[in-house]
C-alpha cells in the first residue's frame, strides 16, 4: 500500500469500530458519524510491535482512505481521533535503519552495517590466504 507522498505502508490489522445507540426507541441504531471527533486508543498486539517502524491507523469511510498519525508517545499504543466509524486499518512504514532512517534493515540491522561486515570478513580472508602463501614460500 502506498500513501499519496510515496510512503509504503504495510497492513498489519484491520479493524472495524462500530458505535450504536439506544434512545427513546427499543432497537439499536448504529451511529457512523458524530457531532465532534473523539479520541480512540488502540492497544498495537504484542505481537506485531515492530522497532524502527511507525505506526499509523488507515480509515475508509464512504470510500475514502484517510491517513491518520499517532497522536501519543506510546510504543505500544496508537491514539487517533476522528469522528467517522466504519473500516479502519492498522498500518505501518516499512522498516528502516534506526542509524539513519532511510535505508532498509536484514534482521533489524541496516544493511549498510551488514555490506561492512562482508568487507571485513573478505579482507580478512584474502589476509590469511596470503599469510598462508607467504609461510609455504618461506618453508621451501
Amino acid at each position: 500500500m502506498m500513501s499519496e507522498s510515496g510512503k509504503k505502508f504495510v497492513l498489519a490489522k484491520p479493524i472495524e469500530l462500530e458505535i450504536f445507540k439506544k434512545a427513546g426507541t427499543p432497537d439499536w441504531e448504529q451511529v457512523t458519524n458524530l457531532e465532534q471527533e473523539i479520541s480512540i486508543t488502540y492497544e498495537i498486539p504484542e505481537e506485531m510491535l515492530k522497532k524502527n517502524v511507525r505506526y499509523y491507523i488507515v480509515r475508509n469511510h464512504d470510500g475514502e482512505c484517510t491517513l491518520l498519525e499517532d497522536l501519543d508517545d506510546e510504543y505500544t499504543t496508537i491514539t487517533f481521533k476522528t469522528d467517522r466509524f466504519s473500516v479502519y486499518a492498522l498500518v505501518y512504514e516499512k522498516e528502516r535503519c534506526g542509524l539513519c532512517g532511510i535505508c532498509p534493515t536484514l534482521g533489524n540491522v541496516c544493511v549498510f552495517i551488514w555490506a561492512g561486515i562482508a568487507v571485513v570478513v573478505c579482507a580478512a580472508a584474502a589476509v590469511t590466504v596470503v599469510l598462508i602463501r607467504r609461510r609455504k614460500a618461506v618453508s621451501k
